[in-house]
Protein backbone atom coordinates (compact mmCIF):
# COMPACT_ATOMS: atom_id res chain seq x y z
CA UNK A 1 0.00 0.00 0.00
CA UNK A 2 2.91 2.62 1.08
CA UNK A 3 5.32 1.22 -1.83
CA UNK A 4 3.38 0.87 -4.52
CA UNK A 5 0.87 3.87 -4.10
CA UNK A 6 3.84 6.83 -3.98
CA UNK A 7 5.56 4.49 -6.42
CA UNK A 8 2.85 4.79 -9.15
CA UNK A 9 1.96 8.82 -8.61
CA UNK A 10 6.08 9.50 -8.12
CA UNK A 11 6.48 7.70 -11.38
CA UNK A 12 3.52 9.50 -12.91
CA UNK A 13 4.68 13.05 -11.74
CA UNK A 14 8.07 12.75 -12.99
CA UNK A 15 7.74 11.26 -16.50
CA UNK A 16 4.82 14.13 -16.89
CA UNK A 17 7.64 16.73 -15.55
CA UNK A 18 10.42 15.63 -18.03
CA UNK A 19 8.23 15.27 -20.91
CA UNK A 20 7.00 18.74 -20.32
CA UNK A 21 10.56 20.44 -19.59
CA UNK A 22 11.92 18.36 -22.83
CA UNK A 23 8.81 19.26 -24.88
CA UNK A 24 8.86 22.71 -26.81
CA UNK A 25 4.96 22.40 -28.46
CA UNK A 26 3.99 24.01 -25.00
CA UNK A 27 3.89 28.08 -23.90
CA UNK A 28 6.53 29.62 -21.53
CA UNK A 29 4.88 27.94 -18.38
CA UNK A 30 5.64 24.34 -19.16
CA UNK A 31 8.96 24.81 -17.93
CA UNK A 32 8.28 25.58 -14.54
CA UNK A 33 6.07 23.29 -13.93
CA UNK A 34 7.31 20.32 -15.74
CA UNK A 35 10.14 20.83 -13.12
CA UNK A 36 7.82 21.00 -10.20
CA UNK A 37 6.47 17.85 -11.34
CA UNK A 38 9.95 15.92 -11.60
CA UNK A 39 10.84 17.23 -7.82
CA UNK A 40 7.24 15.93 -6.41
CA UNK A 41 7.63 12.29 -8.40
CA UNK A 42 11.34 12.22 -6.97
CA UNK A 43 9.87 12.76 -3.73
CA UNK A 44 6.75 10.83 -4.03
CA UNK A 45 9.19 8.08 -4.92
CA UNK A 46 11.57 8.24 -1.59
CA UNK A 47 8.15 8.04 0.54
CA UNK A 48 7.48 4.85 -1.01
CA UNK A 49 10.99 3.47 0.86
CA UNK A 50 10.56 1.96 4.46
CA UNK A 51 13.23 2.45 6.72
CA UNK A 52 13.31 -1.17 6.88
CA UNK A 53 13.90 -1.75 2.70
CA UNK A 54 17.45 -1.14 3.31
CA UNK A 55 18.30 -1.95 -0.59
CA UNK A 56 15.41 0.65 -1.60
CA UNK A 57 16.84 3.16 0.53
CA UNK A 58 20.32 3.51 -1.54
CA UNK A 59 18.94 3.12 -4.65
CA UNK A 60 16.22 5.48 -3.85
CA UNK A 61 19.47 7.58 -2.68
CA UNK A 62 21.00 6.71 -6.10
CA UNK A 63 18.24 7.79 -8.10
CA UNK A 64 18.26 11.48 -6.62
CA UNK A 65 22.02 11.67 -6.85
CA UNK A 66 22.15 11.41 -10.48
CA UNK A 67 18.65 13.14 -11.08
CA UNK A 68 20.52 16.04 -9.28
CA UNK A 69 23.91 15.33 -11.40
CA UNK A 70 21.71 15.53 -14.52
CA UNK A 71 20.12 18.84 -13.85
CA UNK A 72 23.75 20.21 -12.52
CA UNK A 73 25.29 19.32 -16.19
CA UNK A 74 22.17 20.66 -17.70
CA UNK A 75 21.96 23.80 -16.38
CA UNK A 76 25.69 24.01 -17.43
CA UNK A 77 25.66 23.30 -20.96
CA UNK A 78 22.18 23.60 -21.75
CA UNK A 79 20.68 27.11 -22.98
CA UNK A 80 16.96 26.39 -23.39
CA UNK A 81 14.71 29.46 -24.86
CA UNK A 82 13.30 30.70 -21.39
CA UNK A 83 16.80 31.89 -19.58
CA UNK A 84 18.02 33.18 -22.89
CA UNK A 85 15.16 35.02 -23.20
CA UNK A 86 14.88 36.31 -19.43
CA UNK A 87 18.10 37.58 -19.51
CA UNK A 88 17.97 39.37 -22.62
CA UNK A 89 14.98 41.33 -21.20
CA UNK A 90 17.03 42.24 -18.33
CA UNK A 91 20.28 43.03 -20.09
CA UNK A 92 18.72 44.70 -22.93
CA UNK A 93 18.55 48.53 -21.54
CA UNK A 94 22.09 48.14 -20.89
CA UNK A 95 24.32 45.69 -23.39
CA UNK A 96 23.50 46.14 -27.41
CA UNK A 97 26.09 43.50 -28.36
CA UNK A 98 25.07 40.87 -25.66
CA UNK A 99 27.74 40.25 -23.78
CA UNK A 100 26.27 41.15 -19.95
CA UNK A 101 23.23 38.91 -20.24
CA UNK A 102 25.88 36.32 -21.60
CA UNK A 103 27.51 37.05 -18.54
CA UNK A 104 24.67 37.21 -16.33
CA UNK A 105 22.86 33.68 -17.79
CA UNK A 106 26.08 32.30 -16.88
CA UNK A 107 26.80 33.05 -13.49
CA UNK A 108 23.15 31.99 -13.04
CA UNK A 109 23.12 28.67 -14.49
CA UNK A 110 26.79 28.49 -12.15
CA UNK A 111 25.08 29.10 -9.19
CA UNK A 112 22.44 26.50 -10.00
CA UNK A 113 24.90 23.88 -10.95
CA UNK A 114 26.13 23.97 -7.77
CA UNK A 115 23.69 23.97 -5.88
CA UNK A 116 22.35 20.52 -7.27
CA UNK A 117 26.27 19.53 -7.29
CA UNK A 118 26.68 20.49 -3.28
CA UNK A 119 23.00 18.26 -2.70
CA UNK A 120 24.28 15.14 -4.99
CA UNK A 121 27.41 15.33 -2.82
CA UNK A 122 25.94 15.56 0.57
CA UNK A 123 23.64 12.74 -0.57
CA UNK A 124 26.72 10.63 -1.48
CA UNK A 125 28.61 11.68 1.44
CA UNK A 126 25.53 10.66 3.99
CA UNK A 127 24.71 7.67 2.23
CA UNK A 128 28.57 6.95 2.58
CA UNK A 129 28.96 6.70 6.89
CA UNK A 130 25.05 6.58 7.57
CA UNK A 131 22.79 3.51 8.25
CA UNK A 132 19.01 3.42 5.98
CA UNK A 133 17.39 5.04 8.63
CA UNK A 134 19.25 7.83 9.19
CA UNK A 135 20.40 8.30 5.88
CA UNK A 136 16.74 8.76 5.08
CA UNK A 137 16.25 11.34 7.76
CA UNK A 138 19.54 12.99 6.46
CA UNK A 139 17.95 12.56 3.02
CA UNK A 140 14.79 14.96 3.97
CA UNK A 141 16.91 17.85 5.73
CA UNK A 142 19.39 17.37 2.39
CA UNK A 143 16.09 18.47 0.42
CA UNK A 144 15.16 20.97 2.06
CA UNK A 145 18.37 22.95 1.61
CA UNK A 146 18.27 22.02 -1.41
CA UNK A 147 14.85 23.66 -2.05
CA UNK A 148 15.23 26.63 -0.05
CA UNK A 149 18.47 27.58 -1.95
CA UNK A 150 16.17 27.53 -4.96
CA UNK A 151 13.92 29.13 -4.00
CA UNK A 152 16.04 32.11 -2.64
CA UNK A 153 17.33 31.92 -6.24
CA UNK A 154 14.66 32.62 -7.73
CA UNK A 155 13.73 35.47 -5.64
CA UNK A 156 16.73 37.37 -6.35
CA UNK A 157 16.06 36.74 -9.75
CA UNK A 158 12.56 38.01 -9.86
CA UNK A 159 13.99 41.33 -7.58
CA UNK A 160 16.15 42.07 -10.35
CA UNK A 161 13.73 41.56 -13.00
CA UNK A 162 11.22 43.87 -11.44
CA UNK A 163 14.27 46.48 -11.00
CA UNK A 164 15.82 46.14 -14.20
CA UNK A 165 13.27 45.30 -16.61
CA UNK A 166 12.11 47.76 -19.35
CA UNK A 167 8.43 48.67 -20.04
CA UNK A 168 7.22 46.28 -21.69
CA UNK A 169 5.22 46.91 -25.24
CA UNK A 170 1.24 47.89 -24.81
CA UNK A 171 0.70 44.71 -27.82
CA UNK A 172 3.60 41.80 -26.33
CA UNK A 173 2.17 38.50 -25.64
CA UNK A 174 5.75 37.65 -23.67
CA UNK A 175 5.43 37.28 -20.31
CA UNK A 176 7.52 39.73 -17.69
CA UNK A 177 11.00 38.49 -17.36
CA UNK A 178 10.21 38.66 -13.21
CA UNK A 179 7.07 36.51 -13.80
CA UNK A 180 9.40 33.81 -15.22
CA UNK A 181 11.13 33.72 -12.39
CA UNK A 182 8.58 33.94 -9.81
CA UNK A 183 6.86 31.02 -11.14
CA UNK A 184 9.10 28.63 -9.72
CA UNK A 185 9.05 29.66 -6.43
CA UNK A 186 5.50 28.24 -5.46
CA UNK A 187 6.20 25.03 -5.85
CA UNK A 188 9.54 25.26 -4.12
CA UNK A 189 8.32 27.09 -0.79
CA UNK A 190 5.08 24.59 -0.59
CA UNK A 191 7.93 22.06 -0.59
CA UNK A 192 9.89 23.50 2.05
CA UNK A 193 7.45 23.90 4.41
CA UNK A 194 5.91 20.09 3.79
CA UNK A 195 9.73 19.28 4.03
CA UNK A 196 9.91 21.27 7.53
CA UNK A 197 7.59 19.46 9.04
CA UNK A 198 9.69 16.76 10.91
CA UNK A 199 6.72 13.44 10.94
CA UNK A 200 5.92 14.53 7.30
CA UNK A 201 7.00 11.60 5.79
CA UNK A 202 5.98 9.26 8.57
CA UNK A 203 2.73 10.29 8.79
CA UNK A 204 1.95 9.99 5.08
CA UNK A 205 3.30 6.75 4.76
CA UNK A 206 1.55 5.62 7.77
CA UNK A 207 -1.73 7.46 6.13
CA UNK A 208 -1.34 5.53 3.14
CA UNK A 209 -0.74 2.12 5.20
CA UNK A 210 -4.08 2.70 7.11
CA UNK A 211 -6.79 0.20 6.49
CA UNK A 212 -8.23 -0.91 9.58
CA UNK A 213 -8.45 -0.58 12.83
CA UNK A 214 -4.63 -2.58 14.02
CA UNK A 215 -3.26 -1.25 10.84
CA UNK A 216 -0.21 -0.37 12.25
CA UNK A 217 0.79 -3.47 14.60
CA UNK A 218 -0.23 -5.63 11.53
CA UNK A 219 2.11 -3.52 9.60
CA UNK A 220 5.04 -3.66 11.77
CA UNK A 221 4.73 -7.28 12.54
CA UNK A 222 4.64 -7.58 8.01
CA UNK A 223 7.88 -5.37 8.52
CA UNK A 224 9.66 -7.98 11.27
CA UNK A 225 8.83 -11.00 8.37
CA UNK A 226 9.87 -8.77 5.44
CA UNK A 227 13.38 -10.21 4.86
CA UNK A 228 11.79 -13.61 3.70
CA UNK A 229 8.31 -14.77 2.35
CA UNK A 230 5.80 -15.27 5.54
CA UNK A 231 4.73 -18.41 4.69
CA UNK A 232 8.32 -19.56 4.47
CA UNK A 233 9.09 -17.92 7.86
CA UNK A 234 6.27 -20.13 9.36
CA UNK A 235 7.02 -22.98 8.25
CA UNK A 236 10.68 -22.26 9.32
CA UNK A 237 9.82 -21.29 12.79
CA UNK A 238 7.41 -24.68 13.33
CA UNK A 239 10.99 -26.55 12.74
CA UNK A 240 12.94 -23.93 14.77
CA UNK A 241 10.45 -23.72 17.90
CA UNK A 242 11.66 -24.77 21.29
CA UNK A 243 10.80 -24.91 24.88
CA UNK A 244 13.12 -25.71 28.44
CA UNK A 245 11.29 -26.78 31.55
CA UNK A 246 11.98 -24.20 34.10
CA UNK A 247 13.69 -26.96 36.67
CA UNK A 248 15.88 -26.86 34.53
CA UNK A 249 17.08 -23.18 34.03
CA UNK A 250 19.90 -21.80 36.55
CA UNK A 251 20.65 -18.16 38.25
CA UNK A 252 23.57 -18.35 36.20
CA UNK A 253 21.36 -18.37 33.05
CA UNK A 254 19.60 -15.39 34.10
CA UNK A 255 23.37 -13.70 34.45
CA UNK A 256 25.40 -13.03 31.04
CA UNK A 257 23.41 -12.87 27.47
CA UNK A 258 27.11 -14.35 26.32
CA UNK A 259 26.47 -17.77 24.17
CA UNK A 260 26.94 -20.55 25.50
CA UNK A 261 25.89 -23.33 22.74
CA UNK A 262 25.91 -26.22 25.48
CA UNK A 263 22.60 -24.97 27.03
CA UNK A 264 20.59 -25.73 23.61
CA UNK A 265 20.70 -29.33 24.32
CA UNK A 266 18.78 -28.25 27.56
CA UNK A 267 15.84 -27.35 25.00
CA UNK A 268 13.55 -29.35 23.20
CA UNK A 269 11.20 -29.14 20.12
CA UNK A 270 7.86 -27.77 20.72
CA UNK A 271 4.48 -27.41 19.02
CA UNK A 272 2.63 -23.75 18.51
CA UNK A 273 0.79 -23.43 21.64
CA UNK A 274 2.16 -25.73 23.67
CA UNK A 275 4.68 -23.73 25.52
CA UNK A 276 3.45 -21.83 28.84
CA UNK A 277 5.30 -18.44 29.02
CA UNK A 278 8.21 -16.31 26.61
CA UNK A 279 9.81 -15.08 29.39
CA UNK A 280 11.26 -11.57 28.33
CA UNK A 281 13.79 -9.83 30.30
CA UNK A 282 16.84 -7.16 30.26
CA UNK A 283 20.26 -8.96 30.63
CA UNK A 284 21.53 -5.32 32.28
CA UNK A 285 18.74 -6.14 35.51
CA UNK A 286 19.79 -7.40 38.73
CA UNK A 287 19.71 -11.51 37.80
CA UNK A 288 19.21 -12.48 41.55
CA UNK A 289 16.05 -10.24 41.63
CA UNK A 290 15.29 -11.83 38.04
CA UNK A 291 15.60 -15.59 39.48
CA UNK A 292 13.70 -14.87 42.63
CA UNK A 293 11.14 -13.26 40.67
CA UNK A 294 10.82 -16.19 38.45
CA UNK A 295 10.50 -18.43 40.74
CA UNK A 296 7.94 -17.14 42.70
CA UNK A 297 6.06 -17.29 39.39
CA UNK A 298 6.93 -20.90 38.90
CA UNK A 299 5.46 -21.93 42.30
CA UNK A 300 2.30 -20.39 41.53
CA UNK A 301 1.92 -21.66 38.07
CA UNK A 302 2.44 -25.08 40.02
CA UNK A 303 -0.06 -24.62 42.15
CA UNK A 304 -2.68 -23.84 39.35
CA UNK A 305 -1.41 -26.43 36.86
CA UNK A 306 -1.25 -29.37 39.54
CA UNK A 307 2.45 -29.34 39.96
CA UNK A 308 3.56 -29.48 36.64
CA UNK A 309 6.44 -27.78 35.57
CA UNK A 310 6.12 -24.77 33.35
CA UNK A 311 7.67 -24.97 29.93
CA UNK A 312 9.47 -21.66 28.82
CA UNK A 313 10.93 -20.03 25.93
CA UNK A 314 14.38 -18.35 26.71
CA UNK A 315 16.27 -16.68 24.22
CA UNK A 316 19.65 -17.86 25.27
CA UNK A 317 18.81 -21.74 25.91
CA UNK A 318 15.57 -21.86 22.77
CA UNK A 319 17.82 -20.05 20.10
CA UNK A 320 20.22 -21.98 18.10
CA UNK A 321 23.48 -19.00 18.94
CA UNK A 322 25.29 -20.06 15.72
CA UNK A 323 22.18 -18.92 13.40
CA UNK A 324 21.10 -15.98 15.00
CA UNK A 325 19.81 -14.01 12.09
CA UNK A 326 17.83 -16.74 11.10
CA UNK A 327 16.10 -17.26 14.14
CA UNK A 328 15.22 -13.52 14.03
CA UNK A 329 12.96 -13.65 11.71
CA UNK A 330 11.19 -16.12 13.19
CA UNK A 331 10.57 -14.38 16.43
CA UNK A 332 7.14 -13.22 16.03
CA UNK A 333 5.66 -17.08 15.42
CA UNK A 334 7.98 -17.87 18.53
CA UNK A 335 6.02 -15.25 20.56
CA UNK A 336 2.79 -16.30 19.39
CA UNK A 337 3.50 -19.82 20.13
CA UNK A 338 3.31 -19.09 23.50
CA UNK A 339 0.13 -18.65 25.95
CA UNK A 340 1.43 -15.72 27.70
CA UNK A 341 4.61 -13.27 28.47
CA UNK A 342 6.27 -13.39 31.42
CA UNK A 343 8.25 -10.32 31.80
CA UNK A 344 10.65 -9.60 34.74
CA UNK A 345 11.02 -5.30 35.04
CA UNK A 346 13.61 -4.25 36.06
CA UNK A 347 14.80 -0.55 35.67
CA UNK A 348 16.51 -1.13 32.41
CA UNK A 349 14.27 -2.93 31.20
CA UNK A 350 12.58 -0.34 29.09
CA UNK A 351 15.74 0.88 28.40
CA UNK A 352 16.35 -2.72 25.85
CA UNK A 353 14.96 -2.26 22.38
CA UNK A 354 14.93 -5.90 22.03
CA UNK A 355 12.44 -6.06 25.34
CA UNK A 356 9.92 -3.49 23.42
CA UNK A 357 9.83 -5.37 20.41
CA UNK A 358 9.13 -8.45 22.07
CA UNK A 359 6.09 -6.64 24.33
CA UNK A 360 4.36 -4.79 21.72
CA UNK A 361 5.14 -7.94 18.95
CA UNK A 362 3.13 -10.34 21.55
CA UNK A 363 0.42 -8.17 22.38
CA UNK A 364 0.03 -7.65 18.70
CA UNK A 365 -0.84 -11.47 17.81
CA UNK A 366 -2.52 -11.75 20.91
CA UNK A 367 -4.37 -8.81 21.13
CA UNK A 368 -5.37 -10.07 25.39
CA UNK A 369 -3.75 -8.09 27.72
CA UNK A 370 -4.84 -11.00 30.01
CA UNK A 371 -2.04 -13.03 28.59
CA UNK A 372 0.28 -10.34 29.97
CA UNK A 373 2.11 -11.15 33.48
CA UNK A 374 4.33 -8.69 34.29
CA UNK A 375 7.08 -8.50 37.87
CA UNK A 376 8.32 -5.35 38.84
CA UNK A 377 11.74 -6.18 40.04
CA UNK A 378 12.03 -2.03 40.59
CA UNK A 379 12.33 -0.88 44.38
CA UNK A 380 11.04 2.66 44.16
CA UNK A 381 13.51 3.25 47.79
CA UNK A 382 16.30 2.67 45.43
CA UNK A 383 15.93 6.16 43.99
CA UNK A 384 14.61 4.96 40.50
CA UNK A 385 10.94 5.35 41.38
CA UNK A 386 8.18 2.89 40.70
CA UNK A 387 7.69 0.72 37.45
CA UNK A 388 4.86 2.81 36.49
CA UNK A 389 6.78 5.88 36.71
CA UNK A 390 9.50 4.39 34.18
CA UNK A 391 6.53 3.44 31.77
CA UNK A 392 5.16 6.99 31.78
CA UNK A 393 8.66 8.22 31.21
CA UNK A 394 9.10 5.72 28.40
CA UNK A 395 10.74 7.32 25.36
CA UNK A 396 11.83 4.69 22.62
CA UNK A 397 13.98 7.06 20.92
CA UNK A 398 16.65 7.16 23.90
CA UNK A 399 16.10 2.90 24.29
CA UNK A 400 19.77 1.13 23.39
CA UNK A 401 20.46 -2.03 21.71
CA UNK A 402 24.02 -3.87 21.69
CA UNK A 403 24.53 -3.37 17.40
CA UNK A 404 24.07 -0.45 16.13
CA UNK A 405 22.70 -1.46 12.97
CA UNK A 406 20.19 -3.83 15.00
CA UNK A 407 18.99 -0.45 16.27
CA UNK A 408 18.47 0.92 13.07
CA UNK A 409 16.82 -1.86 12.07
CA UNK A 410 14.19 -2.47 14.64
CA UNK A 411 13.61 1.37 15.08
CA UNK A 412 12.77 1.23 11.02
CA UNK A 413 10.18 -1.34 12.32
CA UNK A 414 8.82 0.82 14.64
CA UNK A 415 8.72 3.58 12.36
CA UNK A 416 7.18 1.45 9.35
CA UNK A 417 4.27 0.79 11.41
CA UNK A 418 3.63 3.24 13.58
CA UNK A 419 4.28 5.99 11.42
CA UNK A 420 6.71 7.94 14.04
CA UNK A 421 8.17 7.08 17.40
CA UNK A 422 6.26 9.00 19.51
CA UNK A 423 3.17 7.10 18.14
CA UNK A 424 5.24 3.50 18.78
CA UNK A 425 6.10 4.94 22.23
CA UNK A 426 2.54 6.16 22.98
CA UNK A 427 0.98 2.65 21.66
CA UNK A 428 4.00 0.91 24.53
CA UNK A 429 2.56 2.98 27.44
CA UNK A 430 -1.30 2.61 26.64
CA UNK A 431 -0.62 -1.31 26.35
CA UNK A 432 1.55 -1.97 29.98
CA UNK A 433 -0.49 0.56 31.41
CA UNK A 434 -3.57 -1.23 30.81
CA UNK A 435 -1.52 -4.08 32.09
CA UNK A 436 -1.61 -1.87 35.63
CA UNK A 437 -4.78 -0.86 35.73
CA UNK A 438 -6.02 -4.73 35.09
CA UNK A 439 -3.85 -5.94 37.89
CA UNK A 440 -1.66 -7.47 36.41
CA UNK A 441 1.58 -5.67 37.57
CA UNK A 442 2.91 -8.35 40.27
CA UNK A 443 5.84 -7.07 41.88
CA UNK A 444 9.07 -9.76 43.44
CA UNK A 445 9.97 -7.38 46.00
Amino acid sequence: RISGTCGIVGCTLFVVGMWLCSSHEFPWWSDPLGHSLWHWGLTALALAVLPTDRKLVYFAMSVWVVALTLVGLGCLIWEDDNSVAVFRKLCDPFDDDGTAWLIGLFACKTALAIICFGAAFALVRAALVLYPRDLLASFWNILFWYMAMMACGDLLACAMALALERPRPPNSTDPPAWLRSLCWVPSEVVMMLVLSIQSFRHRMQAMLASRGESVRTAAAISSLLSSGDAQEVLVKACGLFRAVSCDLLTEGMLASNGPDPALFSLSQAASLGAVDAFLSHSWHDDPPAKWAALQVWREQFKEEHGGREPLLWLDKVCLDQTNIEESLQCLPVFLSGCNQLLVLAGKTYLTRLWCIVEVFVFLAIEGKSENLTIRSLVDASDGHGSLRELVEQFDSSKVTCARPEDKDRLLGFAEAGFGDLTTFSQEVQRVLMKACWTEHWESAV
